[in-house]
């Protein structure tokens, strides 16, 4: 169950956030919610600590939408330790701040068709993640607590 709901939490955090634009500062270099509005792709790579056991090598690839008001959504595929999991980010929100450093919390729904491990209930886990994004379409860079990190950035839709 542990490892379950830790493999959850990775694939969450190596998800990435998303009408196609980069991310933008406000007037006055300010950043807030509107400075997401649309798609990105992204990826992740790392190391998944689970308690005290050495990391699980792991990585991702995913597509997070943003709305510019603050909801966000997304899927992801991911491999940890060999065992390939598919999420739909769900239920998301996010929040940014002045400087661009922000923070998202969403549920992350496994895939009825992958193996069990990649569920730590099959109506989805609350998950959550921190980004910074840049000015004039910088890549936008997420991580989690784990030792997880990644960058994303705009697709056209």
């Amino acid at each position: 169950m542990k490892r379950t709901i830790v493999f959850s939490m990775a694939m969450v955090a190596m998800l990435a956030l998303t009408s196609a634009g980069p991310a933008n500062a406000d007037s006055g270099n300010h950043f807030s919610n509107r400075s997401l509005n649309g798609s990105f792709g992204c990826r992740n790579l790392g190391l998944l600590f689970v308690g005290t056991e050495p990391g699980l090598p792991t990585a991702s690839v995913g597509r997070q939408v943003f709305d510019g008001r603050g909801h966000m959504g997304g899927s992801a595929v991911g491999q940890i330790a060999g065992l390939v999991c598919h999420w739909s980010l769900t239920n998301g929100s996010y929040q940014i701040d002045p400087s661009g450093v922000g923070s998202a919390a969403f549920v992350l729904v496994p895939a009825a068709t992958d193996d069990p491990s990649c569920e730590s209930t099959p109506s989805g886990s609350p998950d959550s993640e921190y980004f910074v994004i840049g000015q004039e379409g910088e890549p936008f860079l997420f991580f989690d607590a784990s030792s997880l990190s990644g960058n994303c950035s705009p697709q056209d839709d």
